[in-house]
C-alpha cells in the first residue's frame, strides 16, 4: 500500500490529524477520499476527523485531536503520565483540564475526562510541545505526578506509585517543583512520606 507523498506530507503538516473540510477540495476529491479509506490508506477518527494509517506519525491522534478542536485544554492525569511514559497503564479517555470558568467540551468522540481547575492550578506547569505543527499542551512530570496524587482516589493509589517509580527511575528528581506543586494543590503533608523515598 504506496501513500502518495502529497497526501503524506499534508497529513504530517497537519500532526497527523486533519478534518474533512481541510481535505475537500483543497488535496482530493470526496471520491479520492472514499477510494482512500477503502483501500485503507486513510482512517476516519470520529466526525469530520481523519488520520492517515501510517506509523510514522504520531501515534496519539486522540491526543492531537483535543488540541485541534479545544486549544484551552491541557492534557493532565493519567493522558499526561502516558505522554511522559511514566505509567504502562491504557487511558481510556483524554484526561484533559480547563479553567474552572471554562465550557467543558462536549465530544462523543475522542472520549474525553473534564476536570475544571482553578486558575493558578491550571496554568501552573504547562509545557507545549509541537507535535509537527500542533501546539499540544501537557502539564509537566512533577505538576502531573502532583496532580494524580489528589486525585488518587478517582485514578487509584497504584497509579501514583507506579508513577513515581518511573519518574525517579527515568529523570532527573526534581524535588523543590514538587514541593512547589504540592504546596499549590495543599497536598505538601500527606505526600511527604512518599517523596522522601525519593531521597
Amino acid at each position: 500500500m504506496t501513500i502518495p507523498t502529497p497526501v503524506k506530507e499534508f497529513f504530517r503538516s497537519k500532526g497527523g490529524v486533519v478534518r474533512r473540510g481541510e481535505l475537500l477540495p483543497a488535496l482530493m476529491t470526496a471520491r479520492m477520499l472514499q477510494k482512500y479509506m477503502e483501500m485503507g490508506i486513510i482512517q476516519r477518527w470520529g466526525r469530520g476527523f481523519y488520520c492517515l494509517n501510517d506509523k510514522s506519525l504520531p501515534y496519539e491522534p486522540e491526543m492531537l485531536m483535543v488540541a485541534r478542536k479545544y486549544p484551552a485544554a491541557v492534557i493532565c492525569l493519567v493522558s499526561a503520565l502516558s505522554f511522559h511514559d511514566m505509567t504502562t497503564q491504557i487511558p481510556h479517555a483524554v484526561d484533559i483540564a480547563i479553567p474552572y470558568q471554562g465550557n467543558a467540551p462536549r465530544s462523543s468522540y475522542p472520549l474525553v475526562h473534564t476536570f475544571r481547575f482553578r486558575d493558578a492550578i491550571y496554568e501552573a506547569g504547562i509545557e507545549t510541545h509541537d507535535m509537527q505543527g500542533v501546539p499540544l499542551k501537557v502539564y509537566n512530570m512533577e505538576k502531573t505526578l502532583v496532580d494524580v496524587f489528589r486525585f488518587r482516589n478517582r485514578v487509584g493509589m497504584d497509579v501514583f506509585l507506579e508513577a513515581l517509580k518511573m519518574y525517579a527511575n527515568n529523570h532527573p528528581v526534581n524535588l523543590p517543583l514538587i514541593h512547589e506543586y504540592a504546596a499549590l494543590r495543599g497536598v505538601t503533608r500527606t505526600i511527604m512520606p512518599y517523596l522522601e523515598t525519593l531521597v
